[in-house]
């Protein structure tokens, strides 16, 4: 009996620390992802009670609806012709099935115990920000979504955002006015780190919670003060967001005024320019083919750098095209007096691919708002998304949408969904480049196509009833969670990888069944 109840204390310990250990790691590690969660199995196992719990939880139709997730992608591999890649799909996604079987049905946390899991998933998020910040600071950092060393930036985004809301969540809670303080200054430091990280994810979901939850303070029965900080604190906003969109729309989206019957003919080493009058790109104030002399271009360019005029930069883009839009970004002319001034930095940035002088710029969400419209303005135009992350999503979706009205009600199946992607690229006779033809960067698109439209729509259930059945809009921080989640999905695949499927499940099962039992009859 002794020996029982000792190994029971400790599976519990080893269990607890598992679960630490995953929070450290998800923002950290994706190795110690995997070794974690074999802790916390391992832990589970210990506990005496484990067979009767295991027992019991099949009983409880709210604690099985997320591993009935895992088994929609289990029916999906029977009518897969490709089952090297359904096992695959099937391993990543295996925190769907271990995390909520386990955590619903291990003891349940103390309070003490459930803050630790969370304070220490705060700790890492921000230590990780910080060795990220590191990086920017001490690199010439050309595309600042590389700085995340250890996960996507994609999935690290939605991590700061929980963290943030994490950080609001005690603040409120908290009596101290020193820890209020503290977790304030995380909260706000996060906010300013997503700026840097230029996270249009994160940065969007957080900022669009944000909005929802002063709405919701502003009619909320409470405090006068209270609700007159929050209306002032959206007008605030709104406003900010208003001015800063339309004074870089309006940049990017109105002509410049030029007078066509006055242009210099010639440089100043007498050379003439070309002069597209017929075409209407623009970008930072100045028509992008005007005042062009190629062969004074060409020759002072091969002076400068190893990588040929007339060849590709590293981003596999016409280098010419890279260095007549830089130029043309800082308002030179483009000819050979306008390669000489360029720094040895923006020859090297040219050479890397980038295009405009704006982008050279740490942080600056100004030059990626526009960099998005311009790419948007080219797709338009030409049809080709290809090395555009936002204009290629359109792709991806056109491509899931093909899929999804070829095979409506059960989809391709798990294993076959790679193939069917690239068939339908050949259909649509995309202009995307092959290094490009991705998956749908849509969770329910994808999963839609996958498992067809009855898989998502059992998709859906299996995540809303526990929702309902555990009555968990009464808890904040996980009302939080479900909101990063179900948005990340309209833009990302956040099931296809081992940190998004780990991410998704751990929180889900954590903040809704750790400190409670699935015994108790809803």
């Amino acid at each position: 009996m002794k020996t029982a109840l000792s190994r029971s204390i400790t599976g519990e310990r080893i269990y607890i620390f598992g679960l630490v250990l995953l929070a450290i790691s998800l923002p950290l590690s994706k190795f110690m992802i995997s070794v974690s969660q074999f802790i916390i199995v391992g832990g589970w196992l210990l506990n005496t009670k484990t067979g009767k719990r295991l027992v019991q939880f099949f009983q409880m139709p709210s604690a099985w609806m997320l591993p009935a997730i895992y088994l929609l992608f289990i029916i999906g591999t029977i009518y897969s012709t490709d089952l090297d890649h359904a096992l695959k799909e099937l391993r990543i996604k295996l925190p769907l099935l271990i995390l909520p079987l386990v955590i619903s049905t291990a003891p349940a946390l103390s309070r003490r115990q459930w803050n630790y899991v969370i304070i220490f998933f705060i700790a890492s998020v921000i230590v990780a920000s910080g060795i990220s910040t590191y990086i920017l600071a001490t690199n010439d950092v050309l595309d600042t979504r590389n700085i995340s060393p250890f996960i996507s930036h994609i999935r690290f985004g939605l991590m700061l955002s929980l963290a943030f809301f994490a950080c609001i969540y005690y603040a409120r809670k908290t009596m101290l006015w020193s820890l209020k303080l503290l977790t304030i200054l995380l909260a706000a430091w996060i906010l300013v780190f997503l700026i840097l990280l230029e996270s249009v994810t994160g940065l969007g979901i957080t900022v669009s919670l944000g909005i929802l939850m002063l709405i919701y303070m502003i009619f909320k029965k409470g405090k006068t003060w209270v609700r007159f900080t929050s209306f002032i604190a959206l007008l605030g906003i709104g406003l900010f967001a208003f001015i800063f969109a339309s004074q870089v729309i309006d940049e990017e989206l109105e002509a410049p005024e030029v007078d066509f019957s006055d242009l210099e003919k010639t440089t100043s080493r007498g050379n003439p320019y070309y002069h597209d009058t017929t075409s209407t790109w623009h970008e930072n104030g100045h028509y992008i083919y005007l005042y062009i002399c190629e062969p004074e271009l060409k020759k002072a360019w091969n002076k400068r750098s190893d990588i040929p005029y007339s060849g590709m930069d590293k981003k596999d883009q016409v280098l010419k095209y890279t260095l007549i839009r830089f130029l043309n970004s800082k308002g030179y002319k483009k000819d050979a007096d306008a390669v000489q001034r360029l720094s040895k930095k923006e020859v090297e940035a040219i050479e890397n691919g980038i295009a405009n002088i704006n982008y050279m710029q740490r942080s600056s969400l100004r030059a990626r708002l526009s960099q998005i419209i311009y790419e948007y303005k080219n797709y338009q135009q030409h049809g080709d998304p290809s090395g555009h992350s936002v204009m290629q999503r359109l792709e991806y979706w056109k491509a899931a949408k093909g899929i999804i009205q070829e095979n409506p009600w059960r989809g391709v199946g798990t294993g076959d969904i790679n193939n069917a992607f690239n068939q339908q690229y050949k259909e649509m006779n995309s202009q995307l480049d092959k290094e490009f033809r991705l998956r749908a960067h849509n969770q329910y698109l994808r999963i839609g196509a996958t498992i067809g439209l009855t898989g998502l729509a059992l998709f859906l259930f299996f995540l809303f009833y526990p929702v309902l059945a555990a009555r968990a809009w009464e808890e904040p921080l996980f009302i939080a969670y479900l909101f990063i989640v179900l948005m990340s999905m309209i833009t990302e695949d956040t099931l296809e990888t081992q940190a998004g499927a780990t991410f998704f499940a751990f929180f889900y099962a954590f903040l809704l069944w750790s400190r409670r039992s699935i015994f108790t009859k809803y």
